[in-house]
């Protein structure tokens, strides 16, 4: 942001004035003292020491004398306009022919004022720094929504490669273990098949990440107190940053609440805390804290309440340029080189906590080290406590069941997958590649169907249309979806609220397997 002297009344107003009059200069210092506006004039007199200082910089506004020597008005104008377009330039004359005043006007000059009225002057360079400091209020603003569109769309794009590879992992994964639970151990294709196996979850976990930050993940929030959840992982961010790094924890004595998945919201810490133990190589102190506060006026309408969980992230390490904070959100990006990471890390950070409905930024300078801020919605809801989960005892590596199944999947890779895994884990197993096929299939059926697995997103009707449907005449017919992601915040959070059961690809044959018996009461 640029001062101006309403602003920032401490500050001088720095002046670049083109006179050849010493009593003129004199005569502009004497009425802007009096007027109240502290200035510090740079007197020069020919187009050389007046280029000069241009190219010098630092200046808030250019007086340019109309008639000069060896330079007019409008050529100083132009000189000033090939350095800035910004910087305010307001022309003094004696007299001016009205056709030059135009002209003045229409290639940049903020102001013309006559010698013999200057009166004028010090409101006419308020007015100058106020539109100065107005138009570069409106490029920020600007540049932000521009980039927030970008992620926008990026994140869009990133979303749908997820959904597309999700899909492609679950056939890998499912495949090789498919192949893998049919050999002996020692068979020689073990190692090979493992390897691709192990593969395609590393790839999982990258899709994962891209999910993150284009807002599809399936999230399971709950009201909690992330005081308590930060100190819980004290010890785990003590082993992260190693002993070279000093780390403290600045937390307040009192509780508060927030809403938000506790395993999401662990990675945002964990992502934040490396890429800090990252930019230290050599050592320094990393603090994690957090405070309930007053939302900002800037972001308060995030805010229902008017209150804010602030966590923040602070290191000593070699902080960021203003270009590298711009770009730190993309996925990606990344200043560690080819072997330094995947560049998903604060992209991951970014979707998470813009889904959890708060939002994050950077604040940073090259060699001052680097603070994230993140800010949380306090929720009026009491804590839940955490599910106490029994461990199913006695569960066969691959849950065995009986029933009969039908398949909705467009793809036909994956519907064929699905349908070999349950077959060979017991169950009577249709398949077909769409909802349209679905409800024909049901219709058409002798015996009843006692489960609906279908994909969430398919091309002629979506999983949930099916689903409406199939309820209004089989009501009691358990369905089970499928995706690698949801299309939208309306799809995410009424399969939260309704409890409807739900299969995230890319999954393992045991992990299909074991919804599938959950839903069919065969476990639980």
């Amino acid at each position: 942001m640029t001062p101006g002297v309403e602003t920032d009344p401490v500050r001088r107003v720095r002046i670049l004035h083109l006179e050849d009059s010493a009593r003129d200069v004199q005569y502009v210092e004497d009425l802007l003292e009096d007027q109240g506006v502290a200035a510090d004039i740079t007197q020069v007199a020919r187009r050389a020491p007046f280029e000069a200082a241009l190219a010098l910089g630092g200046f808030d506004v250019v007086i340019c004398d109309y008639s000069l020597p060896d330079l007019d008005g409008l050529s100083a104008l132009r000189l000033v306009r090939a350095v800035s377009t910004d910087l305010p330039v307001i022309i003094v004359s004696g007299a001016i022919d009205p056709v030059a005043a135009v002209t003045c006007l229409r290639e940049g000059a903020t102001d013309l004022l006559l010698k013999d009225r200057l009166e004028r002057l010090p409101s006419a360079i308020r007015r100058a720094l106020e539109e100065r400091q107005q138009r570069v209020q409106l490029r920020e603003a600007e540049a932000r929504v521009q980039h927030s569109q970008k992620l926008e769309v990026v994140g869009r794009l990133a979303g749908g490669i997820a959904h597309d590879f999700n899909t492609l992992l679950t056939v890998i994964t499912a495949t090789s273990e498919l192949v893998l639970n049919r050999l002996a151990p020692d068979d020689p294709l073990v190692p090979d098949l493992a390897e691709i196996r192990s593969a395609g979850e590393r790839g999982a976990a990258l899709v994962a990440q891209l999910m993150a930050f284009s807002r599809q993940q399936i999230l399971r929030p709950r009201v909690l107190d992330p005081v308590v959840l930060v100190q819980s992982l004290e010890r785990s961010l003590m082993r992260l940053v190693g002993a070279h790094i000093h780390c403290v924890l600045e937390l307040p004595p009192v509780s508060t609440r927030i809403r938000v998945d506790p395993g999401q919201f662990e990675q945002v810490l964990l992502n934040l805390v490396i890429n800090a133990r990252d930019a230290m190589r050599q050592g320094g102190t990393l603090a994690v804290g957090l405070r309930e506060e007053d939302a900002p006026a800037e972001h308060k309408a995030r805010f229902p309440t008017g209150r804010c969980v602030h966590l923040w992230v602070r290191d000593t390490g070699i902080g960021m340029t203003p270009e590298v904070q711009r770009r730190a959100f993309e996925p990606f990006f990344t200043t560690k080189g080819t072997e330094g990471g995947t560049g998903l890390g604060l992209s991951t950070v970014y979707g998470i906590v813009e889904q959890s409905g708060g939002v994050v930024w950077p604040e940073s300078a090259p060699g001052a080290g680097t603070t994230f801020h993140l800010l949380f919605p306090v929720s009026p809801d009491p804590i839940v406590a955490e599910p106490v989960l029994t461990p199913p005892t006695g569960i066969p590596r691959v849950p065995i069941g009986t029933g009969s199944i039908l398949v909705a999947d467009d793809d036909p890779a994956l519907r064929q997958l699905v349908k070999r895994t349950l077959t060979s884990s017991g169950y009577t197993v249709h398949a077909v590649g769409s909802g349209p096929e679905a409800l024909a299939y049901l219709e058409s059926r002798e015996t009843p169907i006692d489960l609906l697995l279908t994909d969430l997103v398919m091309p002629d009707m979506s999983g949930r249309e099916l689903a409406a449907r199939v309820r209004s005449r089989y009501p009691e017919l358990p369905i089970l979806f499928m995706s690698g992601y949801t299309e939208d915040e309306v799809t995410r959070q009424s399969l939260h609220d309704e409890g409807q059961a739900f299969v995230p690809k890319p999954f393992t044959v045991a992990t299909l397997t074991r919804h599938v018996a959950m839903a069919l009461g065969h476990e639980g």
